[in-house]
C-alpha cells in the first residue's frame, strides 16, 4: 500500500512538472478536451445539435429561467456534471448566439420598460 501511494505522488509530482515544461500542449489538451466535452454536453441536452430557428453552428447553451448566474456548476465543469447526469437538462436549452442574445433582450425589456 506504501508503494501505490508513493506512486501516486510521483505522478502527481510529474504531471505538475509536465505542466510547467509544456505550456502549449497542456493548453493545447485542455482546450481539445473542453471542446469535445461541450459538444458532448448539447448533444445530451439537443440531440439535432440545432437552434430552434435551424441554424447549427455557435450555439450555446441557454438555461430557460434565465438564472445561469445561480449555477451551482461553471464552464466546463457544467458540461461534465450534464454528461454525468447530475445535473438536470429540463431547465436548459440548444439556442444559436443571435437567439440567445435576442431571447435575453427580449426578458430584459419585458422586466424593465421603458
Amino acid at each position: 500500500m506504501k508503494n501505490h501511494l508513493g506512486r501516486n505522488e510521483y505522478m502527481r509530482k510529474y504531471q505538475i512538472q509536465y505542466r510547467k515544461d509544456n505550456p502549449k500542449k497542456t493548453k493545447a489538451r485542455w482546450k481539445k478536451d473542453s471542446k469535445t466535452r461541450r459538444e458532448k454536453a448539447l448533444t445530451i441536452i439537443n440531440p439535432e445539435m440545432e437552434c430552434k430557428c435551424g441554424r447549427k453552428e455557435l450555439l450555446e447553451i441557454h438555461h430557460i429561467n434565465v438564472d445561469g448566474h445561480k449555477e451551482k456548476y461553471k464552464g466546463a465543469f457544467m458540461y461534465q456534471a450534464i454528461i454525468n447526469g447530475t445535473r438536470k437538462t429540463d431547465d436548459l436549452e440548444i439556442l444559436c448566439k443571435s437567439c440567445h442574445l435576442r431571447d435575453h433582450a427580449d426578458k430584459l425589456e419585458k422586466a424593465h420598460p421603458l
